[in-house]
């Protein structure tokens, strides 16, 4: 029976993106959801309307849930061929999906990682399909070598070494370089000021952190 209902609500969705109601349709993907939250078709249809309502945390988050369920179920050695290649082929999309959303956050590394697993099976993408993912390749990785430039550029002063830094994961600074023409007035000074250089170093260095001693 919830499979009928989803299939209803998936028709009915399908409509409401014609008339471009992406809410109403994203409503209904969430009831089918609420059905079957281990279908990882529903989780990138409504990733895919995240991104028409310029979601793209929620989109890539959506899509990220429907990969991990395309990997355990793929992981299984008793798929029939028909299903298995359904989610191959599935698994693609919601790759596509990922790479759009990380890239429209911003998050070049984490795009790029995407990029490497959809090149994988290059062999089941068109030529056009292709062609658009290498582009983005060399799009995202010139902007990370941009990204890197300004970073050593602008924060010469901390010596911190940007290969170090990729790697690390808690950096504790026991000595910070503050101005001393400009002194802290209180903690909350030295708390947001750290906060502004991990904003800084969240695109370039996710898994890095510099925190108080």
């Amino acid at each position: 029976m919830s499979r009928e209902a989803i299939d209803k609500l998936v028709h009915s969705a399908r409509e409401l993106l014609e008339a471009k109601d992406y809410l109403g349709a994203r409503e209904l993907y969430t009831q089918g959801l609420k059905l079957d939250p281990f279908d990882a078709t529903l989780w990138n249809y409504r990733s895919n309307v995240h991104m028409k309502l310029q979601h793209p945390e929620l989109a890539f988050t959506d899509a990220a849930r429907g990969l991990k369920l395309l990997d355990d179920k793929l992981a299984q050695t008793n798929l029939s061929l028909p299903d298995r290649n359904f989610s191959v082929f599935m698994k693609i999309d919601l790759l596509f999906s990922c790479l759009l959303a990380a890239e429209n956050l911003n998050i070049c590394e984490t795009a790029l990682q995407f990029i490497d697993r959809l090149l994988t099976n290059s062999h089941l993408l068109s030529n056009e399909a292709r062609q658009t993912i290498l582009s983005k390749q060399k799009s995202l990785k010139r902007k990370i070598k941009a990204q890197r430039h300004a970073f050593v550029v602008a924060n010469d002063s901390l010596r911190i070494n940007l290969h170090d830094a990729l790697d690390l994961g808690t950096m504790r600074m026991p000595k910070y370089s503050w101005n001393e023409f400009e002194p802290f007035n209180s903690e909350n000074d030295i708390e947001t000021q750290l906060n502004e250089i991990n904003i800084m170093l969240e695109p370039i260095a996710p898994k890095l952190l510099v925190v108080r001693m």
